[in-house]
């Protein structure tokens, strides 16, 4: 469950049901909305809430991801006026409905089980594997408005989880289907070659030829419009000053904190799930006398689903079962428990970790640099109020450099590589607007940028003389593959081979070089997919055309059909049956996402939510 947990919660921005989400979540027609309700909520879903200030503080920060996507500068009125509110109102709900459905049935999370997740995250590790506070809050200052926004987040992810994690196609699968599957794709053949020489193919280039190509495709050679900028960049670590941190500064931040440099007592442990309670027994009951190496052996022979918690303090399942837990001797596999309406678990501690608590200098350095961050991200911000003041008043690039410290001008930059030095996620920028044009703030992992068009330079075709040289190459590389491919379908209608040795045969008396890939899969990437699919469906012996990926031509046949089960282990089997499971999870999930919305009653306060932009 915890794997389940953890692919989860380690895409916090790509939440797992969005995608799925009954277009629109079909949501407006699924429960009563309501126009009236206690003051202080937007809205109600069972017994979860959303107040008016998460409502709020969310739908701003929607807003400025709209204006900045698309490099408009509506208000929050103007914005509610357009019911952008209600994309928002949308996936707050969803996240709720989660919620309620999760804790009407059983599923409860404390400060421990989200410790436990959290603590777990590669995102926040040190160098040592050790959980880093500094990075955390770091986490958290530079993509939540607050720790309990990124908590409700984790939260939320971890509900889905647990819920979605019950669903496994093991229980409805046909073995035939996987059986099936795993003989098309282990299926592999071995081809003998041989590839016809591009050196030995002699080209005219004279000025004619060249000249008609170029006319021909002049549209390859052109030269697009490009688009010049100036930007501004302002960085933050240009206001950090770790020098005005002191260790007793550090010190006292440690002193006050010191819950987050301990690490409690707590337990590697492992446990498998049955969804009744028969199975469950009968599991326990052949396994219960083992050792602890033949039980590992009994569950990987038997293909059992074994998952890992490591450094379990009590979060994830429910008190009692954390007790229960807690009260285990190592390595020894308790009696099946039932977990509300998940199913039966056994459990097993593996080793017991004593309390730890992280000693001072160990992580003096990353609260030094945490501090001094935290520190300049007021002057940070003030910079970039005050660049943004200039700009309105019509103050220019050079000018703001003049008169303000820590800001940086780049002029004379193809906008395109600016777009490329930005990073992923940049499609809201337009190469197409008009010189003069001056951008919104943009905010990129701490870094603040400005931008302006300054000139256009348009698209062209250069003439011949400049680019003669690269038309040569082209023409010349397309003759040759002409004539080589005719050459080899001439090949092809005049070649009669009765058996393996026969081409062979063929191959040493007209000189060629035989070549050999062995074993090759219905995904080899040395030869195109042309000449793979001819592979799988040609009989033995019959030639065919070979394609590879870098361009060679040549002619080949299949001299070996080799089936799966001849040679492929049983961790290819395995993974081919992981495959289909999880496409068929898939569509489990997606049920089970309708489910929760169909069954989840929620109230709307739209006379609280328009009282706020009145």
């Amino acid at each position: 469950m915890l794997d389940i947990i953890r692919n989860l919660v380690s895409s916090i921005f790509g939440k797992l049901l969005l995608a799925i989400m009954v277009l629109s979540f079909a949501l407006w027609g699924v429960g009563d909305i309501l126009s009236s309700g206690n003051s202080q909520l937007a809205a109600k879903v069972g017994n979860e809430k959303i107040s008016l200030d998460e409502f709020y503080i969310r739908f701003q920060q929607t807003v400025r991801d709209y204006n900045q996507n698309t490099n408009s500068n509506l208000s929050l009125k103007e914005a509610y006026e357009l019911k952008l509110h209600n994309l928002l109102l949308q996936d707050l709900i969803y996240s709720k409905m989660v919620n309620d459905y999760a804790k009407k049935r059983g599923i409860y999370l404390n400060e421990e089980s989200l410790k436990s997740v959290i603590s777990n995250l590669d995102e926040f590790k040190d160098s040592n594997e050790t959980f880093s506070n500094i990075k955390y809050k770091n986490f958290i200052l530079n993509n939540f408005q607050s720790e309990e926004a990124f908590l409700r987040e984790i939260e939320n992810s971890i509900f889905q989880g647990i819920i979605f994690e019950s669903f496994n196609a093991d229980n409805y699968m046909n073995d035939a289907i996987i059986n099936k599957l795993y003989d098309y794709e282990g299926e592999k053949r071995t081809i003998s070659y041989f590839l016809l020489n591009k050196n030995e193919v002699k080209i005219d280039t004279n000025n004619n030829l060249i000249n008609d190509y170029y006319l021909d495709n002049k549209s390859n050679y052109l030269i697009p419009e490009k688009t010049i900028i100036d930007f501004i960049e302002v960085n933050i670590n240009d206001f950090k000053r770790k020098e005005n941190i002191n260790t007793v500064d550090a010190q006292d931040y440690y002193s006050n904190n010191i819950d987050q440099y301990t690490e409690e007592e707590s337990r590697n442990i492992q446990f498998i799930r049955f969804s009744n309670e028969t199975d469950a027994y009968d599991f326990y009951d052949e396994v219960a006398d083992k050792n602890i190496n033949d039980l590992n052996d009994y569950i990987k022979i038997n293909d059992f689903k074994l998952s890992n918690i490591e450094k379990f303090t009590g979060g994830t399942f429910s008190k009692n079962i954390s007790e229960f837990i807690f009260k285990l001797d190592i390595n020894t596999l308790s009696e099946p428990i039932s977990y509300d309406d998940l199913g039966f678990y056994l459990f097993m501690v593996n080793e017991v970790n004593d309390e730890k608590v992280i000693d001072f200098e160990t992580v003096k350095s990353e609260i030094i640099e945490y501090l001094a961050l935290e520190a300049a991200y007021q002057d940070f911000d003030d910079a970039i109020n005050i660049l943004d003041e200039l700009l309105i008043n019509d103050y220019t690039f050079d000018e703001i450099v003049e008169n303000q410290v820590n800001i940086k001008l780049s002029e004379n930059v193809d906008f395109e590589q600016f777009v490329v030095n930005l990073g992923e996620d940049n499609s809201f920028l337009d190469e197409n607007t008009p010189i003069g044009f001056i951008s919104e703030i943009i905010i990129k992992e701490n870094i603040a940028y400005i931008y302006t068009v300054k000139e256009k330079q348009k698209s062209y075709v250069p003439d011949l003389e400049k680019v003669r040289e690269k038309v040569i190459i082209d023409y010349v590389a397309q003759q040759k593959n002409k004539n080589l491919d005719k050459l080899s379908n001439d090949i092809l209608n005049s070649i009669k081979l009765q058996n393996e040795a026969s081409f062979s045969e063929y191959v040493l008396n007209n000189d060629y070089n035989l070549l050999k890939l062995e074993k090759i899969n219905r995904t080899n990437l040395d030869l195109q997919k042309e000449t793979v699919f001819n592979a799988f469906n040609n009989k033995l012996n019959q030639p065919f055309k070979i394609l590879t990926s870098d361009g060679e031509i040549g002619i080949g046949v299949v001299t070996e059909i080799i089936m799966p089960r001849n040679q492929i282990s049983d961790d290819f089997y395995n993974s081919v049956k992981i495959n289909i499971n999880n496409n068929f999870n898939t569509s489990l999930v997606d049920i089970m996402a309708s489910e929760i919305i169909q069954n989840s009653s929620y109230e709307i306060y739209d006379q609280n939510i328009d009282k706020l932009f009145m």
